[in-house]
């Protein structure tokens, strides 16, 4: 099904001469690692240490739930699954690892959906953030690097996240003295998903 998917999405792209590959391949460039770094970074730095501190620990914590996925159900890449995808251009450069779940999906999640779930945030600007996650997560499908499901889980382990994080950091704020041990956990969850990463077959 989201093979057969990909190939309809593929031959419109082929047929109307790939109008809308050229603003869909600039929405996934907004979730490429570094982009999401540097929107993080001069949130931090320009806006609000706060706000800085929320994405970057639940940017943080969504590189542990996609590492923790794709490693646990290693799912190949479309074109690998199926011969006849053909990534749209270069994007296949930036396709790399196992395909489930997407991560530039879940980097979108992070930034533009950590975003979208804070009720502090003006309600036109909310909509505007997860309309961005949106056009992110079917960029990678028109593209032909990930399927449906990689993207849909993409979004809802993401936004999950970080409306975990935004508990989190409310508790942090209410729990100053905790700061350190939050931050123990963190590594110590990290630590244990390379070792898991690293002895599972």
């Amino acid at each position: 099904m989201d093979i057969n998917i990909l190939l309809a999405l593929q031959d419109f792209r082929n047929g109307s001469g790939a109008f809308l590959a050229g603003f869909l391949s600039k929405m996934t460039w907004l979730g490429e690692l570094n982009t999401v770094l540097v929107i993080m970074a001069l949130i931090y730095w320009c806006v609000s240490k706060d706000f800085g501190a929320y994405f970057l620990m639940g940017w943080s914590g969504n590189r542990l739930v996609n590492g923790l996925l794709k490693v646990t159900f290693c799912v190949y890449r479309p074109w690998i699954r199926d011969a006849r995808i053909i990534p749209y251009g270069d994007s296949i450069t930036t396709a790399t690892g196992y395909s489930f779940p997407s991560g530039h999906t879940m980097n979108a999640a992070t930034v533009y959906g950590g975003g979208a779930v804070r009720r502090d945030i003006p309600r036109a600007l909310r909509a505007v953030l997860g309309l961005l996650v949106l056009l992110v997560a079917f960029s990678r499908n028109y593209l032909g690097v990930h399927t449906p499901q990689d993207v849909l889980t993409g979004i809802v382990a993401g936004t999950l996240v970080m409306a975990l994080t935004m508990k989190l950091m409310q508790w942090v704020k209410a729990h100053p003295e905790k700061d350190l041990l939050v931050v123990c956990i963190g590594v110590g969850l990290a630590i244990l998903v390379a070792v898991y990463a690293g002895v599972k077959p």
